[in-house]
């Protein structure tokens, strides 16, 4: 959720504090994108009722048997074969907290046309990003449940070309942008790049 923030502070006075960003594995419009998230829609009139969703807790419950058959919940997180199963297995025991009532009802408008808002629905920050003036470098895999290619192109398609710039990765899902077997060579020395040069990208 911390891209869902970027391009938002992207779009408002915080700008002026930024160099560029990057986007990684994030929209701002989920609308009939084909994201797992989609399926949860049912479910989001409960959150009105509770004060948040245990979501730490009930992943650290599960996190024993991520990695070990092949599972829909996995595969919502990470593309399997490209995650070493230890290293995943922390992650769902130690890398997730409570989401209050707020956050999820908020998130819920990103999954309804015409995509995420302000709390109070007055601010739309998915047409925002058109008037985003800061370089912008989106990121993403091709086997991403969450979030996948046409979600992620329903925004990153609308910032300005100028100074954006877009990779989709094979055979990656979700947080394996950042723990995949292969992001050493293969994800992060275009996010260094990025950082030394905004704007700009080798090759």
């Amino acid at each position: 959720m911390g891209c869902v923030l970027a391009y938002c502070l992207l779009q408002n006075e915080s700008a002026q504090y930024l160099r560029s960003a990057t986007i990684v594995g994030s929209s701002l419009n989920y609308h009939a994108g084909g994201s797992g998230f989609e399926s949860w829609k049912k479910y989001l009139g409960w959150a009105r009722k509770l004060p948040g969703l245990p979501m730490g807790p009930l992943l650290t419950l599960i996190a024993p048997l991520s990695s070990r058959f092949e599972n829909p919940a996995d595969e919502f997180n990470v593309w399997p074969p490209n995650v070493d199963g230890e290293l995943n297995r922390r992650l769902l025991a130690h890398g997730f907290e409570w989401l209050s009532n707020g956050v999820l009802l908020q998130l819920e408008t990103a999954i309804e046309a015409p995509g995420f808002r302000s709390f109070d629905r007055a601010i739309n920050y998915h047409e925002g990003v058109a008037r985003i003036t800061k370089p912008v470098f989106v990121i993403g895999g091709d086997r991403d449940r969450q979030c996948p290619v046409s979600a992620k192109m329903k925004t990153a398609e609308l910032l300005p070309k100028h100074n954006s710039r877009i990779k989709i990765h094979a055979d990656y899902g979700h947080c394996d942008l950042f723990i995949g077997k292969r992001v050493e060579q293969e994800v992060f020395p275009d996010i260094l790049a990025w950082l030394e040069n905004p704007g700009k990208l080798p090759g």
